[in-house]
Parts: C-alpha cells; structure tokens; sequence
C-alpha cells in the first residue's frame, strides 16, 4: 500500500501549524494504518528539526524511546483482553495522561486502534476530550469501516482515507462519463447555473452506490488540493482544473462535512437499507450547496 499521499497530507499540515486535535484513518482492516500512525508519531516527536527531514531521524532520544515502546508522550490503546473491546478505564488514564504536560514539552501522541472496538460508554468518555481538545494532543483512531463509530466521534475527526493497491482506480469509459458529468454538476451547483436536484436521468440507471463512491473519490481528491498534496497523487489528475474550481468554491470545513454526509449515505447502503434513489442524489446534491454557501457566508 502506498501511503506517501495521506503521509504528505498530515506532513503539509505539521510544517504549515495546521494539524488537526483528531484524525480518523479509515480503510479495510489490514491496511497497516495503525503502524502508519506510529510512523507519524515518530515523526512529530523526533528531536530534530522537522524541516531538515521527511520522516523521524531513527537516533535522537524520542526515536530511540518510540523504538523500545516507552515514549512517555506517546500512547497506544488497543483492546487489552479476549472480550476485543477497549476499556472506559482505558480512555479514562488517557484523558488523565494527556491533562498533564508532554515530558519533552512538544505534543502528545494517541493511537486508538482500532477505534470501533469501543464501547458506547468508552466512545462517551472519549467524546468529552474529543470535544474540548488540552494542549498539543493529536488523537488517530483507526477506523476499520465498519460502520459503528457513532457520529459523534466521526464529525470532531478529519478523516484520511485508504484504500488497498489492489483496488484498481483506473476508470473505464462509462466510469470517466458519471466522473465529468458528476463533477460538473458540482461546479454548476456552486455557481448557481443548475439546480441541485436538476439530475440526470441517466444517473438513476447507475448504481447508486456507484454514484457515491465516486463522489466521494473526487471530493478526496478536492481535499487534497484544498491541503496543497502533491499533483501525483490526484486519483483524477486529468480533470486538476476542474477539481481546482470546485476546492476554490468551499472551505476545508464544510468539504469535510459533505464528505461525511456521503459516507453515511454509502454505510446505509452497504447495511441494505432501502434508498430512494433519486432522493437520496437530490439530499446529497442539496447538502452540496449549503456546503458551498457557507464558504461564501465565510
């Protein structure tokens, strides 16, 4: 799996003072997004100047202490018994460690992996930090989509997503068709030359979990344009400038909101739950624009 995107998305963010309190990697079980979030904890935690490297130095004190698994500003919490659950006493001594100053004085680093495995009162617990955010504290939870995070976590994360190299992100002709025409209308919408629940008709002969999914891939590809990543890593490189016009059109904030409506849209769909079709593109779409209005109301 190549991760050097999500790595130069979070690695943007930490040299331009922007990270994030929370972060939620989401992707298939197996995609090693837990050793992933250790690498970047190595990263902010190394001693040496984070402008004279791209990763962790291997050397310094911090390094040699993330190397021997006893950091003492940096935290994994994993399920700890058979029952694969994480303990609210877990998220508990958390809380507590991370009220305290960082021993080194820089942040503080927790790794919830994976985030699912919480149980409501846990998930509670950890919302309360979530909301009012100490410090230096950058949280990843690892999130494995299964669809059980409550909403609440999930609307105070910033997510990054991954995704498997074996997924095959070549897109055929029909595919490139939905693409341009989806993208479009996304571009209309914002400059108010259509209607949001304007569609096409022959959208509604596509799957609609066809529609979201690639939805979702050119607003990931908005996002990472939004976060200044590389023009490589563009999943739709092709349609750059179209992409540019829309990520002009919305701020980070509520890209991040509409994202997450469609993801909810796709876990119903992925539960069996019975979607209006048309609805469901005429809600997402009308989601678009007050997305968009509140980048102009900004």
């Amino acid at each position: 799996m190549s991760t050097s995107s999500q790595w130069q998305l979070l690695q943007n963010a930490f040299l331009q003072n922007r990270l994030s309190h929370a972060y939620l990697l989401s992707g298939a079980a197996g995609l090693k997004k837990t050793q992933f979030a250790r690498q970047f904890a190595a990263f902010l935690l190394c001693e040496c100047s984070p402008r004279d490297r791209a990763v962790s130095c291997g050397q310094c004190r911090s390094c040699l202490w993330m190397q021997a698994e006893s950091h003492p500003d940096f935290l994994l919490i994993q399920p700890i018994d058979k029952s694969h659950t994480i303990k609210i006493d877990q998220i508990r001594e958390m809380t507590q460690k991370t009220a305290q100053t960082a021993h080194a004085g820089g942040y503080q680093v927790i790794v919830i992996s994976p985030a699912d495995a919480m149980p409501m009162m846990a998930a509670n617990a950890l919302l309360k930090t979530l909301e009012e955010p100490q410090g230096k504290v950058i949280m990843f939870l690892i999130d494995n989509q299964k669809s059980v995070l409550p909403a609440t976590i999930v609307s105070r994360c910033q997510k990054i997503f991954f995704s498997s190299k074996h997924i095959d992100l070549r897109l055929h002709n029909s595919d490139l068709t939905l693409r341009d025409q989806l993208l479009k209308h996304l571009d209309d919408i914002q400059l108010h030359r259509e209607n949001p629940i304007a569609l096409n008709p022959a959208w509604l002969k596509i799957s609609l979990e066809n529609s979201i999914q690639m939805l979702i891939l050119l607003c990931v590809d908005i996002s990472r344009i939004q976060l200044s990543v590389d023009a490589k890593h563009i999943i739709n490189h092709d349609v750059h400038r179209q992409l540019l016009k829309v990520a002009e059109g919305i701020c980070v904030l509520a890209l991040q909101k509409f994202i997450e409506k469609l993801l909810e849209k796709k876990s119903m769909i992925s539960k069996n739950i019975n979607l209006n079709h048309q609805l469901c593109l005429e809600d997402v779409f009308i989601e678009f624009e007050k997305c968009s209005q509140m980048n102009a109301r900004s």
